[in-house]
């Protein structure tokens, strides 16, 4: 049971981008198997797998195009975790949805048959702003700067100064008193954040020196957050299960942690326990960190490395881990805004609010109407603006996946090569809480050295020290 529940709970170290109002609507969020999508008119869509409720809409079904989220038409702020989801009104109230294992929801109850399959409220507070998510744990910020975690706490992952099966959270409970906190990037297991002089934080799981701090191993863990060398010039960070991205102010891009599966885009698998600089491009602006990563320039070109399983890296190709070690270019285009990469798939806006996905589709994460799995982007329906297409347009125009076949290699038939190409040094336009890569998703093959590793730990530490961790 102890090793199903390991499983289950790298299976689902899904992704969640966190969102809010700062950003240019319309705004997407990927989980593990599911996505939301925040109009321009405040409305709420999803699509992908159900089985837990995590769409919002009221049952378990799974769905392969968009459906909208109840009739509401104020929302500002979204989050797709592992297997639930997060969001926030105008009015700054908090609202939850989908699995409740470990108490994610914040409704004061966790494990199973708890979970809910409409939005409801997280307490009476109405001053939050930000939402971040991914498997069973839940982050917010609220107006004030300050920072609040509930859910999974078996690493430490909350920041709360402890950890075990005795210290999961079912409410939100603020870590610390600091009220400067801007970017926060959670990993299943641990966290990476940025605070507004931009200095750099991190605790929770530490195994693979995913903390930045120059240490590994099973007892190098942080419960706190603990800042990430001295500099102060950091603008963007996103995790994954077992590694860490940092953007600088200066377009830079820095990994550290586990690179088992390439997935540091360093070019090669060596790991790392502190930021190291990938290439040495000077324009990246977005990054979104899992098994297979994606990353944006200042001139609207998209990149991608790691885990290609499934076609997610987008090369019209489904090659070895060993192909794509460092950034490889998706296509030709230079409108792109922003990438997001869900458990093994990835969805993108463009600069004219056309919506694309490719990867893995099991669950009809991808929103094409089908569940065959796809290595060339495809548009999610045909709307250029989602903020005025009809609702009954939803209904009847998920595209198969035949329409959308033709229309991704039309629009991206470049997506064969990969080049380098050099373009101006770039700003952070996308920093903050949504858009700055704060997108967080498994490691894909990664997750089995990651599921090794904790087997490994039963065997030296014995079962009792996992227990207080995982169940």
């Amino acid at each position: 049971m102890l090793v199903l529940r390991m499983f289950v709970l790298l299976l689902f170290a899904g992704t969640a981008l966190l969102a809010d109002n700062d950003l240019q609507k319309p705004i997407v969020s990927a989980g593990s198997y599911h996505n939301l999508v925040l109009k321009q008119d405040g409305t709420l869509w999803s699509w992908g797998s159900n089985t837990v409720g995590q769409l919002g809409i009221g049952d378990t079904t799974n769905r392969n195009f968009p459906i909208r989220v109840g009739n509401d038409n104020d929302w500002v702020a979204i989050s797709a975790g592992g297997a639930h989801s997060l969001a926030i009104k105008e009015d700054g109230t908090l609202w939850a949805w989908g699995s409740n294992s470990y108490g994610e929801l914040g409704q004061g109850d966790e494990g199973s048959g708890t979970e809910r399959h409409t939005p409801v409220r997280v307490g009476t507070d109405t001053d939050w702003q930000k939402v971040f998510s991914n498997t069973f744990v839940s982050f917010a910020l609220k107006t004030d700067g300050s920072l609040w975690a509930w859910g999974h706490n078996g690493f430490g992952q909350l920041g709360l100064g402890d950890w075990g099966t005795e210290a999961h959270r079912s409410h939100p409970v603020r870590i610390g008193a600091d009220t400067d906190w801007s970017v926060i990037a959670p990993g299943p297991f641990h966290v990476i954040a940025v605070k507004n002089d931009g200095s750099l934080w991190g605790w929770g799981m530490n195994y693979f020196g995913q903390l930045g701090q120059g240490t590994s191993g099973l007892l190098t863990d942080l419960y706190v957050p603990t800042r990430i060398g001295l500099q102060d010039d950091w603008a963007i960070a996103s995790a994954s299960a077992g590694g860490s991205f940092a953007i600088k102010t200066n377009g830079s891009l820095w990994a550290w942690g586990n690179n088992s599966g390439v997935q540091l885009g360093l070019g090669h698998t060596t790991s790392r326990t502190t930021p190291t600089q990938v290439g040495a491009d000077l324009d990246w602006t977005h990054i979104s960190a899992g098994g297979a990563s994606v990353a944006k320039k200042s001139d609207g070109s998209l990149w991608a490395w790691g885990d290609n399983t499934y076609g997610q890296l987008s090369q019209a190709n489904n090659l070895n881990l060993s192909t794509y070690r460092s950034p490889s270019r998706i296509g030709q285009r230079y409108d792109w805004r922003g990438a997001h990469i869900g458990g093994e798939h990835m969805i993108v806006f463009k600069t004219d609010n056309s919506l694309w996905s490719w990867g893995r589709n099991n669950h009809g994460q991808l929103g094409l109407g089908s569940s065959v799995d796809r290595n060339y982007p495809g548009e999610i329906l045909t709307a250029s603006d989602w903020s005025i297409l009809p609702a009954e347009e939803i209904a009847d125009n998920g595209s198969t996946e035949e329409d959308g076949a033709e229309d991704g290699k039309e629009d991206d038939s470049a997506n064969e090569e990969s080049t380098a190409e050099q373009s101006p040094d770039g700003q952070n336009e996308q920093s903050g809480s949504g858009g700055g890569g704060c997108s967080i998703s498994p490691d894909g093959r990664g997750d089995h050295i990651v599921f090794m590793i904790l087997a490994l730990a039963i065997l030296l530490k014995g079962t009792s020290w996992l227990k207080r961790r995982l169940i």
